[in-house]
């Protein structure tokens, strides 16, 4: 006696087998990377100073999605007394679009700062991105969307409702060099004409070609139109022994 098996059957077998081949040929497609950080800086003499600042990221990328956390701490001390105290959390995950250069994405991050009328900065988002630029040596990201930020134990613990527009470049200057800046404007909807920016700058030089170790030089401003009895600028710079992995 024949026993035949159900068309629905096989097809889902099929389709099953597709699926799992798929999966399988993404996660061999799958890059990680990542880096460590690390600088130091002082001065001796009428007023001594000295700063600490570390730093990692990690990323994974494939050929659908990227996921990208970043972390950085800062510390340092004036004639003794302590000046800034500032600790950084952010995540974005990022879905590819095939032959397309539009992606979506979502991201979050954490700050702590001493020296802040809040505690705590928590926030999240989402829109989409553009690929202007995206070749070997350049690439040029612009995002838009739309996100919520609370401060927790400040002067307004409330939830704002904020835009996100930002643009990112990274370019190769030689095979040892590289420029990444990035430009991120956050407007509130909830009080127009108030607002924070965030830009930066950072050139790293690879050591010797081959090698996991970059000198970095950056620069990064931090601006807050509603400073609550603070600065409305935070101007940080570092130069940084880096140890990719």
């Amino acid at each position: 006696m024949l026993a035949f098996a159900p068309l629905v059957g096989r097809g889902s077998a099929e389709a099953g087998g597709t699926d799992v081949a798929a999966a399988g040929e993404e996660a061999r497609d799958v890059e990680w990377s990542g880096e460590f950080e690390a600088g130091l800086n002082g001065s001796e003499g009428n007023s001594p100073q000295s700063k600490a600042r570390v730093a990692t990221r990690a990323e994974r990328k494939s050929r659908s999605r990227v996921v990208a956390l970043r972390a950085s701490y800062s510390r340092a001390s004036d004639d003794g007394n302590l000046s800034e105290s500032r600790a950084f959390g952010e995540g974005r995950h990022d879905w590819l679009f095939s032959e397309s250069r539009w992606q979506a994405y979502a991201d979050g991050s954490i700050e702590f700062d001493e020296f802040k009328d809040y505690d705590l900065r928590a926030t999240t988002g989402g829109g989409a991105a553009y690929r202007f630029i995206d070749d070997e040596r350049t690439q040029l990201l612009g995002s838009a969307g739309f996100g919520i930020a609370r401060e927790i134990g400040g002067s307004d613990n409330g939830i704002t409702p904020e835009g996100v527009l930002e643009l990112q470049l990274d370019h190769h200057l030689t095979q040892r060099q590289t420029l990444t800046s990035a430009l991120t404007f956050f407007p509130d909807f909830h009080e127009p004409g108030e607002f924070r920016a965030v830009g930066s700058v950072q050139w790293d030089l690879v050591v010797e070609e081959g090698h996991p170790f970059k000198i970095r030089f950056g620069i990064e401003d931090r601006y807050d139109s509603t400073p609550e009895g603070f600065k409305p600028n935070d101007l940080d710079y570092y130069a940084s022994l880096v140890w990719g992995f």
